[in-house]
């Protein structure tokens, strides 16, 4: 095998094959350094988009967990087109009354159809609107509750329908292995009155 291998020139000393070494690793750094402030470039030009910028002002602005947000795009397993609605979501770039009036330029009133009283975002629709509060976040959520109630169900082998939106949980299921309760409070040592 050490035939195969050409030994270092007798000029090459071992000193300089150190620092050559070493300089290689100042290369990797700087290459890096650029990569990042790259980045970093691209990320701020971005959050100064106003329209396609809003999701990343957002993200900042909240406290939100900057890993788990963005491992769907490296992760993958979502269709081109639910990926697209989501960022065109996450844009605000749907065209709801605030887009027409902050984007597009063509409305005047970026008020709320229902409530009247806060822009027309889609994250006011989905889970921030007083007037949907009353009735349809309630049934979303029981509708999430049903189905996690179900699979409970299926899971310790509790007779259940076939299907679980037709599903209909009792408040208490109780058999010698567990105890299923569904739509109850709870009461603990700490006081936190309940969102209904």
């Amino acid at each position: 095998m050490s035939r195969l291998l050409p030994e270092a020139p007798e000029y090459v000393s071992a000193e300089s094959r150190g620092t050559r070494g070493q300089s290689m690793n100042v290369v990797k750094e700087t290459r890096n350094q650029c990569k990042q402030r790259f980045r970093n470039e691209i990320k701020h030009k971005w959050i100064k988009n106003p329209l396609h910028g809003q999701y990343m002002r957002e993200a900042h602005r909240e406290q939100m967990h900057q890993s788990l947000t963005w491992n769907r795009l490296k992760i993958g397993g979502i269709k081109g087109k639910t990926e697209a609605l989501i960022t065109t979501r996450q844009d605000q770039a749907l065209a709801t009354k605030y887009y027409k009036s902050k984007i597009l330029g063509i409305s005047n009133d970026p008020k709320y159809r229902l409530c009247k009283k806060y822009n027309e975002t889609l994250q006011h629709i989905v889970s921030g609107c007083p007037i949907l509060a009353a009735k349809e976040y309630l049934d979303r959520h029981n509708s999430v509750a049903s189905h996690l109630h179900w699979k409970i169900c299926r899971h310790f082998n509790i007779p259940t329908h076939d299907k679980w939106y037709l599903h209909q949980p009792k408040p208490v299921v109780d058999t010698p292995e567990v105890t299923i309760i569904m739509n109850h409070r709870i009461i603990t040592s700490l006081r936190k009155k309940p969102k209904r």
